[in-house]
């Protein structure tokens, strides 16, 4: 009993260590709460927001609207190229080395080629469900006009993402994740009230999606003037270098790093409303939301950590590193845990929130906080991986990952439904961090088994 209260008393002063240990350790420790308050306050509004819309929508055409967006933020990642991480890393360390010349050709090139893909990957995406339409019976009748109103999101998200990441590179976490975590829930939240109480049209997907449409282009132009007059004027001024070659070499394994989680974490969704229907890929969707809530740490922490594992690799000050890797994994384990202890009791109520049809999900939501309580005991491995230029190592384990994934998917969801969605997808987590957490003591020598009891 002693034993494990000084177990636990230890990691308490391992994250007020963390706060107090330098200019870097209150760097890292304000990026961290600064994105854990943003993210809690757009989990808040995201919750909020999709309560309405089951509530308005119901669990089918819910469904439908939550299967066009998943397609959009599955297709978002090879929209961009890997350019959103490599501006991360790159625009960090060139901000570090002061080369300004490369800071503004890695600007101009990555705008460049994430405008062209995006909206070519948008047309040919349009094209193929016009093309197939005839051929998917099995689809709800409104299911393919409700993707193709959705098409149009795709370049102008790419953009945001784009510019979120040169902030993130520059050091301002919070602000590069506030327009997309609550500015945009925010605002569209706005427009469908106001619709609402307009009362001249029912509300549907369609009309849902064009409304984010609307908010994102909004949300774009704030974080674009944002970002802009964050950019420091050396590089404003300076002669663009490229290096077009290398720079798609290195986005290309992010490409596949980010393709593979984005896989993961969307794949089951849009598997189980093939096989089993919009209204079930709802429900399942409303779990696996309330499942994310304990990976809440792990989201500020990666934010607020990429670019300071970038500096430190640069730098070589890799002791530094791994002093901060633990403490960052102790803290994310404090701060998760009873978060998946109160979904696994009263997950049940959180599911009566979107409405009586969505109760059935509660399986599948203790089986995914299970799957997500994991995930943060592996810690940042693959953020770790990415930032110190490993990033095939990270793509080789992320890729077995998926193949778990998508192969226990074809056989649980047709069995058991949203159980066994859940169940691949956890199984596909595990596996996951097991190869990560070999791949980064092997490439880069830091320890990711944080705890001695």
């Amino acid at each position: 009993m002693r034993e494990n209260r000084s177990s636990v008393f230890r990691i308490y002063d391992e994250a007020k260590r963390l706060f107090e240990d330098g200019d870097q350790g209150r760097e890292l420790a304000k990026g961290m709460a600064g994105g854990f308050l943003l993210k809690g306050a757009a989990i808040v509004l995201g919750l909020g927001l999709n309560i309405l819309l089951s509530r308005v929508l119901g669990a089918s055409k819910y469904g439908t609207y939550i299967y066009a967006v998943s397609t959009i933020l599955l297709l978002l990642v090879p929209a961009l190229l890997g350019f959103d991480r490599l501006l991360v890393r790159d625009i960090s360390a060139y901000s570090t080395k002061s080369e300004w010349g490369l800071f503004r050709g890695i600007l101009r090139r990555s705008h460049q080629i994430v405008f062209l893909f995006s909206i070519l990957l948008a047309f040919l995406t349009s094209l193929i469900f016009f093309l197939i339409e005839p051929y998917l019976d099995s689809f709800d009748s409104n299911m393919l006009t409700v993707l193709w109103v959705a098409m149009p999101i795709l370049p102008v998200f790419a953009f945001l993402r784009l510019r979120q990441s040169i902030l993130q590179g520059l050091g301002r976490i919070s602000l590069s994740h506030a327009g997309e975590m609550l500015f945009y829930p925010l605002l569209l939240l706005i427009f469908i009230i106001v619709f609402l109480n307009a009362g001249n049209r029912p509300l549907t997907a369609e009309i849902a999606l064009l409304l984010n449409l609307i908010a994102l282009a909004l949300i774009l132009i704030y974080i674009w003037i944002k970002s802009h007059f964050s950019i420091p004027n050396e590089v404003l001024t300076a002669t663009p270098r490229m290096l077009s070659k290398r720079w798609m070499k290195v986005a290309l394994p992010m490409l596949a790093v980010v393709s593979i989680q984005v896989i993961n974490a969307r794949v089951d969704i849009l598997m189980i409303g093939a096989m089993k229907g919009a209204k079930i890929a709802g429900i399942y969707s409303a779990a696996n939301r309330g499942a994310v809530l304990v990976l809440i740490v792990l989201f500020a922490a990666n934010a607020a950590f990429a670019p300071i594992i970038a500096k430190h690799w640069a730098t070589g000050e890799l002791k530094r590193l791994q002093s901060i890797v633990k403490k960052v994994t102790r803290i994310g384990i404090i701060v998760a845990f009873p978060i998946a202890l109160a979904l696994t009791f009263f997950g049940k109520y959180y599911l009566l929130l979107f409405g009586p049809e969505f109760i059935v999900g509660y399986e599948s939501l203790i089986i995914m906080t299970i799957g997500q309580l994991v995930v943060v005991a592996f810690g940042s491995g693959n953020i770790i991986l990415q930032m110190s230029g490993n990033e095939r190592a990270a793509a080789i384990g992320t890729g077995i990952s998926a193949l778990v994934n998508i192969a226990m998917n074809l056989i649980l969801i047709p069995r058991y439904g949203m159980a066994g969605a859940a169940t691949a997808l956890v199984t596909g987590q595990v596996v996951s961090g097991l190869i990560i957490l070999v791949m980064v003591k092997k490439k880069t020598g830091i320890s990711m088994m944080q705890f001695k009891f």
